[in-house]
């Protein structure tokens, strides 16, 4: 099927679905501060959002033999378990419509983000199934993250209107677009523009001589962090005295210079991450 050029609006709106809420228990340890982000994906509007789910409007659509016209819509629903094992699992426990035809089935890489910053991403699956009824337009894509602790979440989302692509002679639009086209390449895009936004836990950096550098990795259980500010705090006497800035580089790897002998930490900094490594003795 050929895809629009469709993402998520630039600057809009996003419906911030929080993740450690107090009463849930499938997400009981993770942190309040750590959200799924859902941008409101390009050409709709925000109709409804109550914390959990919510509703999108998009344009209007017609049929080319009849005067019959409505407004595109687009839902989605989040779904969080700690006992469905996989991220296969948790794609098959968001799905609503377990009958319908799987259509794509891809793993992909979810963006994260700390304190409104790129910060590396996670291994995700995506899947999108197709109503198998003759001329229908209706598509429903899953979007599952892995979030640590054999905790795992889900977004489900659901293109319903139009319903029909044709009926009879008539050919439903958007536009100039069929709604089969339509619904599929928007529900798609509204599952590619999601993001984890905030700290998972096992925020931690490892640090190690190398030469005349101090070397090692940032990260916490989802994985390395990029782009997270560093500072090289170098051993005098009682205190522990700046010696150099820098941030980490893809997968969370990070080289400081430490030309001067002595003892070296490294502390991390972004946003809400906060971790400071062991004592690196340089020589």
């Amino acid at each position: 099927m050929l895809l629009l050029a469709v993402t998520a609006a630039a600057a809009g709106t996003v419906d911030r679905v929080q993740v450690g809420v107090t009463g849930r228990n499938a997400t009981q340890g993770l942190s309040s501060g750590l959200y799924v982000d859902v941008p409101v994906v390009a050409d709709y509007v925000q109709s409804k959002f109550d914390g959990e789910q919510g509703d999108w409007q998009g344009p209007t659509y017609t049929a080319t033999q009849s005067p019959t016209t409505g407004r595109t819509d687009l839902s989605f629903r989040s779904d969080f378990e700690n006992t469905v094992g996989s991220l296969a699992g948790m794609a098959q426990h968001a799905l609503v419509h377990k009958d319908w035809t799987l259509s794509q089935n891809d793993a992909v890489k979810v963006p994260r983000l700390l304190g409104g910053h790129a910060a590396g991403t996670v291994g995700g699956k995506l899947v999108v199934y197709a109503e198998p009824i003759t001329g229908s337009a209706r598509w429903e894509s899953v979007l599952a993250i892995p979030l640590c602790h054999h905790i795992f979440g889900g977004m489900d989302f659901y293109a319903d209107a139009p319903p029909m692509d044709t009926s009879g002679t008539n050919q439903y639009l958007v536009g100039t677009t069929s709604a089969k086209q339509w619904n599929h390449d928007h529900a798609l895009a509204a599952a590619r523009g999601v993001a984890l936004d905030g700290p998972l836990p096992g925020a931690g950096i490892t640090a190690h001589r190398a030469g005349k550098s101090v070397a090692g990795v940032v990260r916490d259980c989802g994985g390395g962090l990029q782009n997270v500010h560093l500072t090289l705090l170098r051993q005098a006497g009682t205190r522990w005295a700046p010696a150099g800035h820098g941030k980490s580089g893809s997968g969370g790897k990070f080289s400081l210079s430490a030309r001067a002998r002595g003892s070296y930490r490294v502390v991390a900094e972004l946003g809400p991450f906060h971790a400071t490594s062991g004592s690196v003795a340089a020589r």
